[in-house]
């Protein structure tokens, strides 16, 4: 499993919003060497950059149960290091475009608790738990 942290804000009474953001904080995949993955030589290490940046409609389907519906931007972009360290993107396992978001927030007092399920592009799936406070 990757761990990636967010915030996410919004506001519902029976039809709302939200906006959300989530990052794992490891950026090496925007800083990768334009080379094709075949042609260079690889040590075995890799790292992953993660960030999720969506928003959408929240809407009461009974309390304390509320559904979510977003999309935006997303990328999963996984690198390898080179012999002379520097890095490249592993194709086969980098998804970056839409981003799909489904999922349900339960409220039980100040406590908010969520579970989404997060697609890419339709190729890669993931799922996400959050625990917030409600005002």
């Amino acid at each position: 499993p990757q761990l990636s942290y967010g915030i996410s804000f919004g506001s519902v009474k029976k039809v709302g919003w939200y906006l959300s953001a989530m990052s794992n904080f490891d950026f090496t995949g925007f800083d990768v060497i334009d080379t094709p993955f075949d042609k260079v030589a690889i040590t075995g290490n890799s790292k992953t950059t993660r960030l999720s940046i969506t928003g959408g409609l929240m809407m009461r389907l009974g309390e304390p149960v509320y559904l979510k519906l977003g999309a935006g931007y997303g990328m999963r972009i996984r690198v390898a290091e080179t012999l002379n360290g520097q890095y490249v993107k592993y194709p086969a396992n980098t998804y970056e475009g839409i981003e799909a978001t489904a999922g349900v927030m339960f409220r039980l007092g100040g406590l908010a608790i969520s579970l989404d399920a997060v697609t890419t592009n339709f190729q890669m799936m993931e799922m996400k738990v959050g625990v917030g406070f409600g005002l």
